[in-house]
């Protein structure tokens, strides 16, 4: 995804943390640690797990919670060809075929400890790969229930789980999308138009009542 939007004209600066944004009606201004200023006319704030602490500097409040989840890979000899979910009251779980490394498929929890974005390794998820290990010996005969590779990625969740997508109150240039609880990249094409509506003043406002920051009620600090 990177690739192709280079190839259409992004310029991406990797490790240059925002600081704070100013705005006014006609403009807005981004600065960053490196000392860069960006300067248009409207922005888009797509900032995940940070998402909270930089919209409390412009004077809102998003009720966003960062978890951390691990993310396990697993030789197979058989598995499912598809996407599947397993829910019941403790648990909710997930798995991809092999996609990403060779023989190797895809089993995680979709939920995890809460955690710092900047401090995510910091946290633990020893149990839940425990727990995971007992799944897969109960439910999954043709898969070694020990962990290949491990890794791990963040959430940011939403009280209802579904992301925002809006402009912010009394800051319509200001646009954000956040909050997408594992869902961001599956929603990127259909997310990516409407924060360009939004971002261009083709829409003014969220008009999905379930995507609106509207949902949460007063969003001023």
């Amino acid at each position: 995804v990177q690739d192709l939007s280079v190839r259409f004209g992004v310029k991406i600066r990797d490790g240059d943390r925002v600081v704070s944004i100013i705005h006014d009606k006609q403009k807005v201004e981004v600065h960053t640690d490196s000392g860069r200023r960006y300067l248009a006319k409207s922005c888009i704030v797509c900032t995940g797990p940070w998402a909270s602490q930089l919209l409390s500097k412009l004077g809102f409040r998003v009720p966003l919670k960062p978890i951390k989840i691990p993310v396990y890979y697993w030789q197979a000899n058989q598995f499912l060809p598809h996407t599947w979910i397993f829910e019941d009251n403790e648990k909710h779980l997930w798995g991809l075929p092999s996609l990403e490394y060779p023989g190797l498929v895809k089993i995680c929890p979709h939920h995890g400890p809460e955690v710092n974005p900047d401090e995510r390794d910091a946290v633990s998820t020893e149990e839940s790969k425990q727990q995971m290990i007992q799944f897969i010996k109960e439910k999954f005969p043709g898969v070694c229930a020990e962990v290949k590779v491990e890794e791990s990625c963040i959430y940011t969740l939403s009280p209802d789980w579904n992301p925002i997508i809006d402009t912010l109150p009394s800051a319509s240039n200001i646009v954000v999308g956040v909050g997408f609880s594992g869902t961001g990249f599956k929603l990127g094409p259909v997310t990516g138009a409407m924060l360009a509506d939004l971002a261009q003043g083709v829409k003014k406002r969220q008009d999905v009542p379930l995507l609106s920051l509207d949902r949460f009620g007063n969003a001023h600090l």
